[in-house]
């Protein structure tokens, strides 16, 4: 079964244009968000998996003028920078700490914190130990190779060091994405929507279909079901 919504907002992680199958047993939650009362989307979902469904392909559509937020630690030439994994405002919510070993072993930790508008504290959502400024590094550290794998590495961001010294601790407020932008809002039925879904959608909804096991409409080559209220 396929679910499709616009706008961008709802799955705030999954990458633009990029069908994603998830399974009962696997932690979707963790790449598309839970129930969100903004959106129908995680409803139909939740309810297609507790009717039976086994596996659910989710398509995220924008239009023109998506950004993806970022942020830079350091300066001159010893600098990290940041980009959220994907684009929308979502990454707006979230900030990047640093902090130095000491004894001058040139080794960090770099946090995701999750800082939402009003927050008065940072929520940690990942860490990463032990990390170098070079690569390849003696002990697989290196912070791109690190935070940028995509089986172990971060769901949020990506990093690009520069130079070879870590940048200099973070201190609070830490730094925070910005820039991230959700694009034109483009809705079910419209020319522009159906243009993005034909466009990107590049698996057999045929063969999608016969992989689950409570069909919801028929036939079933055009089993696609659109969520798109406006949140």
């Amino acid at each position: 079964m396929e679910f499709t919504q616009s706008p961008v907002w709802r799955p705030p992680l999954q990458p633009l244009s990029a069908g994603r199958r998830k399974d009962p047993q696997t932690g979707r939650d963790r790449q598309y968000g839970g129930l969100d009362t903004r959106s129908v989307l995680g409803y139909a979902v939740s309810q297609f998996f507790t009717n039976g469904g086994q596996q659910a392909y989710i398509l995220r559509l924008a239009g023109s003028g998506t950004a993806t937020a970022g942020a830079t630690l350091g300066s001159g030439g010893n600098t990290i920078a940041i980009s959220a994994r994907n684009a929308g405002d979502w990454a707006d919510n979230y900030a990047v700490a640093i902090k130095n070993q000491t004894g001058g072993t040139n080794r960090f930790r770099v946090q995701v914190l999750y800082v939402p508008p009003g927050a008065t504290t940072e929520t940690v959502v990942e860490s990463f130990e032990n990390l170098s400024m070079t690569g390849p590094d003696p002990q697989g550290r290196f912070v791109n190779d690190v935070i940028n794998n995509s089986a172990t590495g971060s769901n949020f961001i990506t990093a690009t060091a520069s130079g070879s010294t870590p940048p200099a601790d973070t201190t609070l407020p830490s730094p925070k994405l910005t820039g991230g932008n959700v694009g034109t809002v483009i809705n079910p039925g419209t020319g522009a929507f159906e243009t993005a879904l034909t466009t990107n959608l590049i698996y057999s909804t045929c063969s999608v279909f016969r992989e689950s096991s409570t069909p919801l409409c028929s036939p079933p080559c055009s089993n696609i079901v659109t969520t798109g209220a406006p949140f």
